[in-house]
């Protein structure tokens, strides 16, 4: 009795939970909800789209290639952002690849004074300018770089087709702009989204493998029917 009074009261505050958030099981801000969704979205955020693809898809291997697809982008748009090449070299008078004070006082100080003044700092300054510009038009920068806003808008291209699947499929009512609040959320908040739909699928806490294809199935499985998505 205990156990099935239980069962009520989590099933009336699961339906209290979707009348207060438009038919959704949680709210766009109810992150801090799960840990565990949370961590996996902020962490690999690619492998999550992947999963939530298949899942609401159900398209077999398409967690394997949109996740390998994005995770090229992840590495590109980290690098174009983050990565500052090592343009110390200029001043590495003996080039064994170590930049001393020494050394660094050798070549800026012109006139030998112990003095470094902006002058001679600005005169000095050229090469690592052209080394750090040389990098900038090199073709791995633009090629990083092109990869990177790839897959900034892919990740919030298909974040926004996924939550406007999950929204038709249970007949969750729009609530901006007859339906543009799925790109309005996947635009401002992705993350946030994401863990959003992971929760509504119920891909949270114990229930969630990030190894998975979609969050559940172990790789290999066979294929999709209703009674596996349930």
């Amino acid at each position: 009795m205990r156990m099935q009074g239980s069962a009520e009261q989590s099933a009336a505050a699961t339906r209290d939970s979707i009348q207060s958030h438009h038919g959704w099981t949680t709210g766009i801000g109810d992150c801090c909800g799960d840990f565990k969704t949370c961590c996996a979205v902020m962490v690999c955020e690619a492998t999550v789209m992947g999963q939530l693809v298949e899942r609401i898809y159900r398209r077999k291997y398409s967690c394997v290639i949109i996740t390998a697809l994005l995770w090229v982008g992840a590495i590109g748009n980290l690098i174009s952002f983050w990565y500052i090449p090592p343009c110390e070299h200029v001043y590495d008078g003996n080039k064994d690849g170590i930049l001393t004070a020494e050394e660094l006082l050798e070549d800026l100080d012109s006139n030998g004074d112990g003095v470094i003044t902006g002058s001679e700092t600005q005169s000095k300054a050229q090469p690592y300018y052209d080394c750090i510009d040389a990098y900038y038009s090199s073709g791995a920068f633009i090629l990083a770089s092109t990869f990177g806003s790839l897959f900034v808008v892919a990740m919030w291209l298909l974040t926004c087709i996924v939550r406007m699947k999950v929204r038709v499929r249970d007949s969750i009512p729009a609530t901006v702009c007859s339906g543009c609040d799925d790109c309005l959320c996947a635009l401002f908040c992705p993350m946030c989204v994401q863990c959003q739909l992971m929760r509504h699928e119920g891909l949270s806490s114990d229930n969630y493998k990030l190894v998975s294809p979609d969050g559940t199935r172990p790789f290999g499985s066979g294929p999709y029917d209703e009674e596996s998505m349930l």
